[in-house]
């Protein structure tokens, strides 16, 4: 199996080295480095990376502008925001944006690698699904394996956390998840819990899904409680749902 691609960048050399050592232990990645986000884009060029870990803060052009042109030129990327405590409002907010995920410095090394790999599961293809895992209801396709979602047909460009999301709530339709539910799910693990994030994501989903925001009908609101994905036909998805 081939390595996987992770791009390191943060000006700082030591942090890079903290950043490293959990991955350079645990094998199988194969580890680029850059100190700032011009650079940080001549490597992505270059090695076309599985994910990357993005410092905010940094001379010239911020993590925040980074992780868009990434999203933009390797939407395939897993965006994974590194940031301090101070800067929790920005990470929040690049998170609402492009990114799949953050974590706060200073940070347990066995974390970091699990949410690394939480990520990379989110957005690799797992070849050993069926087409029977392809789950198809209220005009949409959802493609596990390819991370794919098709709307009447045509393609639905979604983020990773966007996709997990969605999948999440379609492998149990007409069934209500309380955000806290979402979050423990879809997010895992967080220093960070805030609910207003789903509704976020939510409005996020409905806009690519050309969901009309006063009037949705695939994405259902239950008022004072959460979300639920909408199954007119009332029929169970072909795909199995959570065990």
């Amino acid at each position: 199996m081939d390595p996987i691609r992770l791009l390191i960048v943060d000006d700082e050399k030591p942090v890079r080295d903290i950043i490293r050592w959990p991955f350079e232990k645990a094998g199988g990645f194969s580890i680029y480095e850059a100190p700032n986000g011009e650079e940080a884009l001549c490597v992505a060029e270059q090695t076309k990376p599985h994910i990357a870990l993005v410092d905010l803060k940094m001379p010239g052009m911020d993590g925040y502008t980074l992780c868009e042109i990434i999203r933009n030129q390797y939407p395939a990327t897993g965006l994974i925001v590194v940031t301090a405590y101070s800067e929790h409002a920005n990470a929040v907010r690049c998170l609402e944006a492009v990114a799949d995920d953050f974590i706060a410095k200073p940070f347990d090394d066995h974390v970091l690698l699990a949410r690394v790999k939480a990520v990379l599961r989110r957005i690799t293809p797992d070849c050993t699904e069926s087409n029977s895992d392809i789950i198809r209801l209220s005009g949409l396709e959802i493609r596990p394996a390819a991370r794919e979602v098709l709307k009447n047909g045509k393609p639905v460009d979604l983020t990773a956390r966007e996709f997990a999301l969605l999948h999440y709530l379609a492998k149990q339709p007409n069934v209500a998840f309380r955000r806290e539910q979402i979050l423990d799910e879809v997010w895992g693990s967080d220093r960070f819990r805030e609910p207003k994030v789903v509704d976020i994501f939510i409005s996020h989903l409905r806009d690519k899904l050309g969901e009309d925001p006063s009037n949705p009908r695939i994405i259902l609101t239950i008022r004072g409680y959460g979300y639920k994905l909408a199954n007119p036909t009332g029929r169970e998805p072909p795909a199995g749902g959570p065990g």
